[in-house]
């Protein structure tokens, strides 16, 4: 079992929930009478039903009504977070806006002809309660029978056909309010996209009841194709302007787009520094922004005033309006196109017509107004957490800060510390003596502070807008199953952004280890040259690509992301004392779709290979001898973020320290140490779907189901190099990882909440482990009395289950998670 840490922002939610308990607490005074809103009453709303709904659930009609079924229970604990409620009492006003709120509901989705065909409200003036139930005819939807697009006949046919390429209305389909609205919207930012900055469109829709027919009409006016003009930027205070023009991709006199005003906002936004952007032509701003600007109206009048006058025409801005829909109570036999809406089309394509040619002679050159509002620069968050696994449990505190501008120009200090106190074991049994030991060995278990205090600083801007030099310094104390470490560890590089979603990097890394409290098993030579070093100097070169088109960093929903690392060890600049190369490539992707509730389908798989390039050397003996990759530098998995059926780190390779497999004191208290190992591949499929909308009026409710396969295997992945052929771990083929995945597979929950997805998951390993060597000790008693012994061979008799200690010490058969945020 894990309990993952509890997150601050978790401390955040159960204040937030406090306190609103506490205003609904107040607002309890209504019981008594204290406050009665215009057409209030006291009758509780019991019941709360409509009938007669096939085509939309009778809960999503419920969502928009300002009439509500009591909360029943709920409402006599008030003050609980969460699961407290006020009571919901029958109001007259309100009911009478709803019934017409469901009607325009029905008439938004084409249907103009649903009605209410009975209400019932029964009242029990004992109990103060009241029961409320209607039946709705819903009637047949209304078809587009005509759909007709005007204006664009002056411009390129090229040009033409991409505006009109699949939009959201056809003939035949049912005709809806919001596919009329998008529609519109979809025509203006396409001739946005193509330098038309002016341009502008007028519909009308005219609906007939009697035949159940809409007839739709657009007018477009694309105006002058435009460039962009001046940049001004206003409302930065302590941010230099300088900065703010070098994050802008605009540039004066370059065509016009749409889509550059949305990558200048995001990019400007990515600067980290700014609460508010908007990116916006002039001739779209208020008066109040043009004077902030230093633009005169001069400069966008005729522009501006012909916006006024098409602002006297519904919907003109491109926006939609209910004004846009006229309804033809009356059959007309005759069917003139005068008489159809309050102008009629011809009317609405001569005063569009008219305006277009008001339009000719606006300016090309688009001036740009970008305005900000700086955030708070300074940030300070402290906390407190637990978290509970089958190895390795822990509690902590943390406080970090920041600044967003440290001594101008962008610069970034951001400082992160958590430190608090570990148990790190196999085995149930624990002490506190010994809390903060620097050396030594320990035997069964693992106690002591951890710690971590990294200082992160980055400067954007640097050579060029998109390029960032990083460095981060930082120290560590673990404290894991089998030793305790401190890690110092400076990192220097740059990276840079490539159209708005890849990233590379480059990075430099210089660490040192010191090894403490280091159990038997690790400091007695193995006999399969897994070596050990009690303190060494690691020095790295890293490049790393990462893709993320995932729709959100927290819980995605769409998209995919891939990510590669190559880590390259040696010796460059300090001395380092490895000689490795590490890859790893990682990938998650996700695609909804729509069956009887809201899906996502999740996936990911990570694979990951080690080549050992030490020198080999020769021993006394004369033998060639060559050291392993460090164990803090090898692979694992199982956890919360890989196989879930095991426990953290514990799909490894596993030393274990001399012990009597005769007595069962020994089997459970000896060490079990995972090595890791030098091949890793990882997937998980995980279709996730919802079970109740915004539960407890704070978010949804998702169920999961997942199934997760993994393997991490001690040899290298297809290439030999003389190191390892020294050590003598041979080589692992595509077969080989196959023939060795562990399968599992679970299912979850989770909540999303105001802090973040909220998650439990239940995991099974699906595998008999007591098979697999990985898990199992090799050796006749004599051996395993005097030698340490590792886990992997093939090559021997194993120890029967009942006295094999990985068996006994490890779960490997379940496990259960609880955390915020997702696996992937």
């Amino acid at each position: 079992m894990k309990l993952s840490t509890f997150h601050p922002a978790l401390w955040a939610l159960l204040a937030i929930a406090i306190s609103t308990s506490g205003c609904a607490s107040s607002d309890s005074a209504r019981d008594k009478g204290a406050v009665m809103s215009p057409g209030q009453t006291t009758f509780r709303v019991k019941s709360f039903e409509i009938k007669g709904t096939e085509k939309f659930d009778a809960d999503t009609i419920k969502k928009g009504l300002a009439t509500q079924k009591d909360p029943g229970w709920r409402a006599s604990i008030p003050w609980m977070p969460i699961l407290g409620a006020e009571h919901s009492y029958y109001n007259q006003i309100d009911w009478r806006r709803d019934v017409e709120r469901i009607k325009t509901f029905y008439s938004m989705r084409g249907y103009f002809n649903a009605r209410i065909v009975n209400k019932s409200i029964s009242q029990s003036a004992k109990n103060e309660e009241v029961r409320i139930s209607i039946t709705i005819a819903e009637g047949t939807p209304t078809r587009v029978t005509e759909l007709n697009v005007e204006g664009l006949e002056a411009l390129e046919p090229g040009i033409s056909e991409e505006v009109l390429r699949d939009l959201q209305l056809k003939v035949g389909e049912v005709f809806t309010q919001e596919k009329y609205i998008e529609m519109r919207n979809t025509l203006v930012s396409r001739l946005k996209l193509r330098s038309f900055a002016y341009a502008r469109i007028s519909g009308r829709v005219v609906i007939d009841p009697q035949t159940q027919s809409a007839k739709v009409q657009y007018f477009l006016d694309p105006g002058p194709q435009a460039v962009f003009g001046e940049v001004h930027i206003i409302g930065n205070d302590e941010i230099d302007t300088r900065f703010i023009r070098e994050a802008l991709a605009i540039k004066q006199g370059v065509d016009y787009s749409a889509r550059e005003l949305d990558r200048a906002q995001a990019d400007i936004y990515d600067m980290g520094v700014f609460s508010l952007v908007s990116v916006l032509p002039a001739h779209e701003a208020s008066d109040e922004l043009l004077r902030e600007a230093g633009i005169s109206k001069e400069e966008v009048a005729l522009e501006r005033e012909d916006a006024a006058d098409s602002d006297s025409e519904p919907g003109a801005d491109g926006s939609g309006s209910n004004a846009d829909i006229y309804v033809d109570e009356e059959e007309d036999d005759e069917d003139d196109d005068e008489d159809m809406g309050m102008m009629g089309i011809s009317g609405l394509l001569a005063a569009a017509q008219e305006q277009a040619e008001s339009r000719t002679e606006l300016s090309r050159d688009v001036p740009i107004i970008v305005r900000v509002k700086e955030a708070r620069l300074w940030n300070v968050e402290v906390g407190a957490g637990v978290s509970v696994g089958t190895n390795r449990s822990d509690i902590h505190g943390l406080a970090n800060w920041s600044s967003q501008n440290f001594l101008g120009g962008l610069r970034r200090l951001e400082h992160f510390n958590t430190a608090g106190y570990a148990w790190a074991s196999n085995d149930s049994s624990f002490s506190l003596s010994n809390p903060f030991s620097l050396g030594g060995t320990s035997d069964a278990s693992n106690e002591g502070v951890f710690l971590e205090s990294r200082l992160e600083f980055r400067q954007p801007q640097f050579f060029e807008r998109l390029t960032t030099l990083k460095s981060s310094l930082s120290l560590k104390r673990k404290v894991e199953v089998g030793y305790t470490v401190w890690n110092p560890q400076f990192t220097v590089g740059v990276e840079r952004r490539f159209f708005r979603h890849l990233n590379l990097e480059l990075n430099y890394q210089l660490s040192y280890f010191k090894y403490a409290d280091v159990g038997e098993s690790l400091l007695t030579t193995p006999e399969l040259g897994q070596g050990f070093e009690p303190s060494y100097l690691l020095e790295s070169l890293e490049q790393r690509a990462t893709l993320d088109l995932r729709d959100d960093p927290f819980n995605p929903t769409a998209g995919f992301l891939t990510a590669l690392s190559l880590q390259e060890a040696g010796s460059f600049l300090a001395g380092g004392e490895f000689d490795f190369l590490k890859v790893s490539w990682s990938n998650q992707a996700y695609v909804p779709f729509h069956l009887l509730t809201k899906w996502v389908l999740a996936g990911r798989f990570r694979a990951g290979a080690i080549y050992n390039t030490e020198p080999t050397r020769r021993d006394s003996s004369g033998n060639l001898r060559a050291r392993s990759v460090p164990i803090e530098n090898r692979f694992y998995a199982g956890g919360a973020a890989s196989l879930r059926g095991l426990g953290r780190n514990n799909l490894s390779y596993f030393r274990v320290a001399a012990f009597n497999p005769t007595i069962p004191g020994d089997i459970r208290a000896v060490e079990v140490i995972p090595i890791g190992g030098m091949t890793v591949f990882e997937a998980s499929i995980e279709p996730r779907f919802e079970l109740a909308e915004s539960l407890f009026g704070l978010g949804d409710l998702w169920g999961v189901l997942f199934y997760d396969v993994a393997t991490v295997l001690n040899q290298q992945f297809y290439f030999d190099t003389k190191a390892n052929a020294t050590i003598e771990e041979g080589t692992a083929t595509f077969e080989s990882v196959a023939a060795s995945l562990i399968n599992g597979a679970g299912a979850g929950l989770f909540w999303l909440t105001p802090v973040g997805p909220v998650r439990a998951d239940f995991a099974v390993t699906l595998n008999d482990l007591q098979n697999d060597p990985r898990f199992r000790i090799c050796g006749d008693f004599a051996r395993v009395r005097e030698n340490v012994s590792q886990s992997g061979r093939s090559d021997c008799e194993y120890l029967p289950a009942s006295r094999d200690p990985i068996v006994q010490q490890l779960n490997l058969d379940y496990s259960f998670f609880i955390g915020i945020g997702h696996s992937f």
